[in-house]
């Protein structure tokens, strides 16, 4: 997934390795922000069938919690609010999904203007059916 272009958004995502909960990643699709909600949409032209990562926070960013959604075609396929010092393997039906969208939204209570965490999904792959 590192390899795709995103349809819209995209600002502040990079492709970058990263470090979630002590585990490095060579490849990894990054969110920087301080405080603002962040969006990005793939074209997966129904021609996959999983999409696997490992989600967290990226361990020099600050102390912040931060929620994950993904949806496929506007439906939610997961949602989960990420820590720093833990991650979550997440592996997800995308079966006929013409639009992926990842949605990172701080969650407020924990979010400092000035603060600057980095969200991270470690080796996304995409498996073909």
């Amino acid at each position: 997934m590192t390899v795709m272009e995103p349809v819209t958004g995209g600002t502040n995502f990079q492709e970058e390795g990263a470090v979630i909960n002590t585990e490095r990643f060579t490849e990894a699709v990054t969110y920087r922000t301080n405080c603002y909600e962040g969006k990005v949409t793939y074209h997966l032209g129904r021609e996959w069938s999983s999409l696997s990562f490992t989600a967290g926070i990226e361990d020099t960013s600050d102390d912040t919690r931060m929620r994950l959604t993904v949806r496929g075609d506007g439906k939610v396929l997961t949602t989960s609010t990420l820590t720093l010092g833990t991650s979550k393997k997440v592996k997800l039906d995308v079966s006929g999904v013409l639009r992926l969208q990842v949605v990172l939204t701080p969650v407020r209570s924990t979010c400092n203007l000035v603060s600057d965490t980095v969200v991270a999904l470690g080796d996304p792959t995409l498996t073909n059916p």
